[in-house]
C-alpha cells in the first residue's frame, strides 16, 4: 500500500531463504484526519482475559490443535477471528482463564511446543499487558 502516512517497504531477509521482513510505518496528521481512534474498552467483568495469536503458512490442522491444547487448559474461547491471507494463516482469539486450573506460563509453554512442531508463530498476552500497551 502506498500514499501519505503509510509507508510500507519490504526486503529479503539477510540469509533466510525465502524468508520476507516486512514492515509498516503509520504516521498520523491530526490536522487532516482528525482524532485517532480509541482502542475499546473490553468488558472483563469477573473474566481473566488473554490473546492468543496465531500466525504461519497454512496448513490443515492449525485451529483444530490451538484449540484443543486451550480446552486442555481449561480456558473457555470468548471470540475468535482467523483468516488466510495470501497462503499465510493468521487468527486471533480471546480466552478466559476465570475457570481454569492453568496458569499464563502453563499455556504459554504449550502453546510454544506447539509452535515448534508445526512451524507458526504463537502468543498470548494477558489482558492488562495488552491495554498498558495500546494506551494512547
Amino acid at each position: 500500500m502506498s500514499g501519505r502516512g503509510c509507508p510500507v517497504s519490504n526486503r529479503k531477509a539477510g540469509g533466510s531463504a525465502g524468508r520476507w521482513r516486512i514492515s509498516i510505518r503509520l504516521t498520523h496528521e491530526a490536522s487532516m484526519n482528525g482524532p485517532l481512534p480509541q482502542i475499546p474498552q473490553l468488558d472483563s467483568q469477573g473474566k481473566e482475559l488473554s490473546f492468543v495469536t496465531v500466525i504461519g503458512r497454512d496448513q490443515k490442522g492449525i485451529v483444530a490443535s490451538v484449540t484443543t491444547l486451550i480446552f486442555k487448559h481449561g480456558l473457555n474461547i470468548e471470540d475468535i477471528a482467523q483468516k488466510v491471507m495470501q497462503g499465510h494463516f493468521v487468527m486471533i482469539m480471546l480466552v478466559d482463564f476465570k475457570d481454569s486450573k492453568s496458569d499464563l506460563e502453563d499455556v504459554k509453554a504449550d502453546l510454544e511446543r506447539l509452535a515448534a512442531e508445526m512451524n507458526l508463530h504463537i502468543q498470548i498476552q494477558h489482558e492488562d499487558l495488552f491495554k498498558k500497551i495500546n494506551r494512547v
